[in-house]
């Protein structure tokens, strides 16, 4: 019986032996690929950020090019701060022909133009007439207003007499 009991221990031994085995590299395996799963997901976000900058960055590419060709035209509309000494001349000859009188006169100090905004410069208009006088004076200045851009800030309107007076504060704008 001793002869039958050695190899059934021996063979019960390398049993134990290759299943433990088999358990311990199971297990390392399952570890290792948790690790190489967390790895994964890890590159996985990395990569879709990367997309997602390089999306934006086409975004911003294609948005900068609009913006080169919207300067351009802005830059086309408006005139330079020399150009600017011809305005108070135009509103004269509007005034003239619409038996408007007027003072015109810039204020304070101008703001120089950035790289994404246009320059200004604050003004004064004085306009004195008949009412229907001014009116078509003011549709005239804003129907024909050449390459001029204007912010009226604050419009006063006084009744004297037949006549009417009127003050306009304002910004114009220069590249």
């Amino acid at each position: 019986m001793k002869f039958l009991l050695q190899p059934l221990i021996v063979s019960s031994a390398i049993i134990i032996v290759v299943i433990v085995g088999f358990t311990l590299i199971f297990n390392w395996q399952i570890s290792n690929l948790d690790s190489q799963t967390a790895q994964i997901a890890s590159q996985k976000a990395d990569l879709q950020k990367k997309i997602a900058l390089l999306s934006s960055l086409g975004d911003l590419k294609s948005q900068s090019a609009a913006a080169a060709q919207d300067q351009q035209e802005m830059n086309l509309m408006l005139p330079t701060s020399d150009q600017l000494l011809d305005f108070p001349n135009w509103l004269d000859g509007l005034s003239r022909i619409n038996s408007v009188s007027m003072n015109f006169a810039f204020q304070g100090n101008q703001t120089p133009p950035a790289q994404s905004a246009p320059g200004s410069i604050s003004f004064n208009l004085s306009l004195g007439g008949k009412f229907t006088d001014i009116i078509n004076f003011m549709n005239a200045m804003e129907i024909s207003l050449p390459r001029y851009m204007i912010n009226f800030q604050k419009i006063n309107l006084n009744q004297v007499g037949p006549n009417v007076q009127v003050s306009v504060d304002g910004q114009l704008f220069f590249r």
